[in-house]
């Protein structure tokens, strides 16, 4: 989700702004208190903080998230509120989260959408119960000049993950890929982003755009998310990586 701040990011990148929204980064100070069985704990007070690197931006970003003491009610589940602090930029980014047995829930707010609203999209980003290896669409939408779709699969399970030197056992790879093809006539020479598959069809007056965005979560039982990673067609985009974390 619930988004990066990305700023520097070439064309095509930003083709993905709107796209990183789908995954809030959340996160974790170093007190080992891993007592809940949530692999994304949600008590209020729980906080994490994290260290986010971007493609194209010198330094390193200071990402802290919290859980905050509210919570609403949609559809019969019971939503909690994080808010996420970027320290470089300064900007917070507020977003829900559930949890019913097995599965793992975000309520992300369109604009000028409220939190009742039913346009507000609700989506499963972990299902735990789930096997390793089996990809599962989440939504394919058609457009005139082509098509997106999103797709979630369960990766590793019960792994042990090192993150900035620690390490974390009973860990979650989650891994959800949306992909982007257009056909843009006569455009391919204005995208100016060698990043970009570029192809023409059969006659050559057409181009086309095929781009895919991974986004790569590792969720540790007691702890949350200790590591995300962004790549667009192989190329890393941005990482985040736990540095410490409270659980409540």
């Amino acid at each position: 989700m619930n988004s990066l701040k990305t700023p520097n990011l070439s064309s095509g990148q930003l083709l993905w702004a709107t796209l990183i929204c789908l995954v809030t980064i959340l996160g974790c100070k170093q007190s080992d208190k891993t007592t809940s069985d949530s692999y994304h704990p949600l008590t209020p007070g729980t906080t994490w903080t994290y260290k986010l690197e971007r493609d194209g931006v010198a330094g390193a970003d200071e990402v802290i998230s919290t859980v905050k003491d509210e919570s609403k009610t949609f559809h019969g589940k019971t939503y909690h509120l994080i808010a996420t602090h970027f320290k470089m930029n300064d900007s917070l980014s507020n977003d829900w989260f559930a949890r019913t047995g097995h599965i793992y829930y975000q309520r992300e707010l369109k604009q000028g959408t409220s939190f009742e609203d039913e346009a507000a999209d609700e989506s499963v980003y972990l299902d735990d119960s789930k096997p390793v290896g089996v990809e599962e669409k989440v939504f394919e939408t058609e457009m005139p000049m082509g098509k997106t779709s999103a797709t979630i699969e369960l990766v590793e399970k019960g792994i042990t993950r090192q993150v900035n030197g620690k390490d974390y056992k009973d860990v979650l790879h989650v891994r959800r890929t949306i992909s982007l093809s257009m056909k843009m006539p006569n455009m391919g020479d204005m995208l100016g982003d060698t990043s970009i598959k570029i192809k023409g069809n059969v006659d050559g007056m057409d181009m086309g755009l095929d781009q895919t965005l991974a986004i790569d979560l590792y969720l540790a039982k007691g702890v949350g998310i200790i590591e995300l990673g962004m790549t667009s067609n192989g190329k890393q985009l941005a990482k985040q990586t736990l540095v410490s974390y409270n659980v409540k």
